[in-house]
């Protein structure tokens, strides 16, 4: 029972970003700092997953398989009750592509992270949001 007990203390994260190299960095970073992760790159299995796991928080990249797939996820995710209570961090280089800042305020994003982003800076503010997290 203790065992179990410890194992339900560590975070769990979900990252959705369909660039491996990023996922893969995100990931070792999470996991280094004692964070479960969890990972696809598909914002379709992003929703799958939800119907089974229960992330404390989604780092969400904007563009997947078309240019703006992580907004609809987002939308998606925040629209519904069951699970608007969980932090997002969109991420993404949109803003380098395009040269037309992001708004993210239309998906009600906690954070928003221009790739490249600084990694201390990132654990910082997952660190802000899921202490600030009253969801038991």
């Amino acid at each position: 029972m203790i065992c179990f007990n410890h194992m339900n203390e560590k975070k769990k994260i979900l990252v959705v970003d369909d660039d491996l190299d990023t996922v893969e960095l995100i990931a070792i970073m999470l996991d280094s700092a004692g964070y479960s992760v969890i990972t696809t790159n598909s914002g379709n299995e992003c929703l799958e997953i939800l119907k089974k796991e229960r992330p404390d928080l989604i780092i969400l990249d904007v563009m997947l398989e078309t240019i703006t797939e992580g907004f609809n996820v987002g939308c998606e995710i925040k629209n519904n009750p069951q699970y608007r209570s969980i932090p997002i961090i969109l991420i993404s280089a949109i803003d380098k592509h395009t040269g037309f800042p992001v708004d993210t305020t239309f998906i009600k994003a906690d954070e928003f992270f221009e790739k490249p982003f600084e990694p201390r800076t990132l654990l910082n503010s997952i660190e802000r949001l899921l202490h600030h997290d009253s969801r038991m």
